[in-house]
């Protein structure tokens, strides 16, 4: 949550710069700044300045969100990653304004460089100030420049772009929604919902979905909220494009308290753009575990009334006695009642993990009592399987079942009793 200021290259409110080798993958998972995030240098973001992976190693950034501010005056600059090369990138958020005077420039990473980018979004605004002619740079909500190869694509899939888009001191740079250049990467099942303010001799390389659709660049299933572009033809998906977008059409969203958008050409029968999402992501994608499913917004509109991804709430489920004991015979019976976890949670369920003797002991696998029969010791797991708002979770305990002390047996005692129960 602190404030970082820095004067030199690779800049992040987490990590600066990572790198990847065969041995030693950098992952990164479920990070989070708030802090305010500026640079006088290139390669700055609110999580990581600079990341880089290999081909068969990729640096992995997964559900990482960034609420606070990132700025610099250079290039390489996004809201969760400056710069991602051989990247995973998957379910990453931000919020938090994104502003430079330079290029390639995005709401969620500045530079895609043969890298997948999925299920994120961007609500916060971008902007550049920079007034370069060159088209070979980009700003965008989602990504500012994508690049890949023939034989190695970019992918930009199942993402949205809420946030406003601001270049209008170029007059030819790319600027678009979702990606601003796109090079070899696929643009597929994304929208942009908010106003894309251009400079209005710059209508060549500006695009709702994407500024600069390049050579070996594809839009596929993307959509943008009509009358948002600020110059030229409102209604065009690429400002340029080496291929036509496809199954790509604009959609009608008068009121930020109605989640209903309706589609200028309905896919698959369906004018609803919430629909057409989850079209594109169980019946063309190919591979709908990999794509979070899209929902109506919620009912505090933090989304302006669009669709939302249906990402998962943290469970949090955890025993704060992780290694209790129970003498055997005076405690028959045993309830860890320090599993704690989020409000709102419900549906746990409890299990036996592993018990050494076996038939230690049973479990009620729905209070999570055990019975203990002899002595042993038991784990136990609590297990809540994921739904609308929790994601899937598990805490687990070791229970030690101690044998009694036994006391000598007098001259008159036949036998006691041992901890298995049998007389001696």
């Amino acid at each position: 949550s602190g404030n970082v200021t820095s004067t030199s290259y690779y800049t992040g409110g987490i990590c600066g710069c990572a790198y990847s080798t065969t041995n030693n993958v950098s992952n990164f998972t479920r990070c989070t700044n708030s802090g305010t995030i500026s640079s006088s240098s290139y390669g700055v973001g609110g999580i990581i300045g600079y990341a880089y992976g290999g081909s068969t190693y990729k640096t992995i950034v997964f559900g990482c969100s960034n609420t606070g501010s990132v700025s610099s005056t250079s290039y390489y600059l996004g809201g969760v990653a400056g710069y991602a090369g051989y990247c995973d990138m998957d379910e990453c958020s931000n919020t938090g304004t994104v502003s430079s005077s330079s290029y390639n420039v995005g709401g969620v990473v500045g530079y895609l460089y043969y890298s997948t980018l999925r299920n994120s979004y961007n609500r916060g605004a971008v902007s550049t100030s920079c007034s370069s002619t060159s088209t070979s740079y980009g700003v965008g909500g989602v990504a500012g420049y994508v690049y890949g190869s023939s034989s190695t694509y970019c992918y930009v899939d199942n993402c949205y772009n809420t946030g406003t888009v601001s270049a209008s001191s170029t007059t030819s740079f790319c600027v678009g929604g979702v990606v601003g250049r796109n090079y070899y990467g696929y643009i597929r099942n994304c929208y942009t919902g908010n106003t894309i303010t251009i400079n209005s001799s710059n209508t060549t390389y500006s695009g709702n979905v994407c500024g600069y659709n390049y050579t070996g660049g594809y839009v596929q299933y993307c959509h943008f909220r009509s009358g948002m572009i600020s110059y030229g033809t409102t209604t065009r998906v690429c400002g340029t494009a080496t291929n036509t977008p496809t199954y790509s059409y604009q959609f009608t969203h008068s009121s930020e308290s109605n989640a209903t958008c309706t589609l200028a050409t309905a896919i698959n029968s369906s004018t609803v753009l919430l629909s057409a999402l989850n079209y594109w992501r169980t019946s063309v994608s190919g591979n709908a575990g990999a794509y979070v499913e899209w929902a109506a917004d919620v009912s505090a509109w933090p989304n302006k009334g669009m669709p939302v991804l249906k990402k998962c709430e943290e469970a949090n489920l955890s025993y704060s006695t992780p290694n209790p004991s129970i003498t055997y015979g005076s405690q028959s019976t045993y309830t860890n009642n320090s599993l704690t976890y989020a409000s709102g949670v419900t549906g746990i369920e409890y299990s036996i993990e592993s018990q050494d003797p076996s038939g230690t002991a049973t479990i009620n696998t729905s209070t999570g009592q055990l019975t203990s029969s002899k002595v042993g010791t038991v784990t136990v797991k609590a297990t809540l399987s994921g739904n609308d708002t929790y994601c899937d979770d598990e805490a687990t305990y070791t229970l030690t079942v101690n044998c009694p002390t036994i006391s000598t047996p007098t001259a008159t005692a036949s036998s006691v009793v041992g901890c298995d129960g049998s007389a001696t």
